[in-house]
């Protein structure tokens, strides 16, 4: 199925009657089931939290357990497709944002009772496709999930579409395990977003000049196996304010949404080659290709590729190589907004909708082919 490309830019789906794809189960009370993977809080009709409430989470490798030197040693040992830094090309640093912008989500600052809009069916959380299981509302990912959740890739597809026009935005890149509830159906607050969808409120957007080189080692640097996964006791000790999840592989909570872009992922493929057939939406500043390396008006990558510019955009964490994300990338090719957060950025996006929908067709994922570890019900 072909992708409607102005989705990417859309600012409102109001009046679509279509069912979304997190809408084929019933939906679960997010208060009351104890044998859920995914503790959660609020839900329809559940009292949203004050502003005293919200506390700040912070990413993982900032804080404990495996130090993220660590993990960037492994991957560059491990990863035979990255090159070193200084190898790297320069093209122009970003100029999106700076304290002179004028773009309202900069601005953008609703109290946690706030609603931001309504939400007509719930859509459903996932991290990877097919194995994970941490969705209240799609309780067989065989059936739901098969391309991963369709809340992680309305929030990608809600940054680009909600990004600064002056920053020239072509895809957003962002990693399944910044969030943490599904969404459900009602009105949508600020404090729900801010408590239970995207806890990380620390994260700041981020601007990068990537190329596509770059695109193929972030993709396949998030598929790394580090060998480490954050248990549940761990969680709770370290992000006390953000809801519990159930991990069971390294690459889980690292797993790459993306807007603008598509992939075949292949778990079982080694390391640095488990992302392939990497493609670009065709309203992208990477302009007009050969017919041949087109599909569906969708434009090939090609992997080898160091010098053709790509503006994307991420969070701070990962634009600074956390997870596997954008570890050639220089310093000088990305810029943090520090008055700008992905959470934030996305309740701005939300409150732009009269109704907030979830992907309408699993051709609307980025992962486009997906085979799942072999083996792995026995893990779970």
């Amino acid at each position: 199925t072909s992708v409607d490309e102005s989705n990417h830019r859309d600012q409102s789906r109001a009046g679509t009657q279509s069912r979304t794809l997190s809408s084929s189960s019933q939906v679960v009370d997010g208060g009351g089931q104890e044998t859920s993977p995914l503790e959660i809080e609020g839900g329809t009709g559940a009292s949203q939290p004050a502003d005293s409430d919200i506390l700040v989470a912070e990413p993982l490798m900032d804080k404990c357990l495996l130090p993220r030197r660590t993990v960037v040693i492994g991957f560059v040992v491990g990863f035979a497709l990255s090159k070193r830094k200084d190898d790297a090309p320069t093209p122009s640093p970003p100029d999106g944002g700076g304290e002179n912008a004028t773009y309202p989500a900069y601005d953008f600052n609703p109290t946690n009772s706030e609603v931001l809009t309504t939400v007509p069916e719930p859509i459903c959380f996932s991290l990877l496709p097919i194995m994970t299981n941490v969705s209240q509302v799609c309780t067989d990912p065989i059936v739901d999930l098969l391309k991963g959740g369709p809340m992680d890739q309305l929030i990608a597809d809600g940054l680009l579409s909600a990004s600064d026009p002056a920053a020239k935005i072509d895809i957003a890149l962002i990693n399944g395990g910044a969030f943490r509830s599904d969404i459900f159906a009602g009105d949508l607050t600020a404090g729900f977003v801010r408590k239970m969808v995207i806890p990380f409120t620390n994260n700041r957007v981020a601007y990068l000049s990537v190329t596509p080189a770059e695109i193929y080692e972030t993709l396949n640097g998030a598929l790394f196996d580090t060998g480490f996964v954050i248990s549940g006791e761990q969680q709770a000790q370290f992000f006390p304010e953000s809801p519990t999840v159930k991990l069971t592989w390294p690459f889980e909570s690292t797993y790459p949404y993306a807007a603008g872009l598509r992939y075949d992922v292949d778990l079982n493929a080694q390391e640095g080659q488990k992302a392939t057939n990497v493609r670009i939406h065709p309203f992208s500043s990477y302009g007009e290709r050969d017919s041949d390396e087109m599909e569906d008006g969708w434009i090939l990558l090609d992997p080898t590729d160091d010098t053709t510019v790509i503006r994307a955009l991420s969070s701070d964490y990962l634009a600074g190589g956390g997870d596997g994300y954008f570890q050639t990338v220089l310093e000088d090719r990305i810029e943090i907004l520090d008055e700008l957060g992905i959470t934030q950025l996305f309740m701005y996006y939300c409150s732009l909708q009269s109704e907030l929908l979830g992907p309408r067709d699993i051709g609307e994922m980025s992962t486009r082919k997906f085979v799942p570890l072999e083996g792995y019900e026995n893990d779970q």
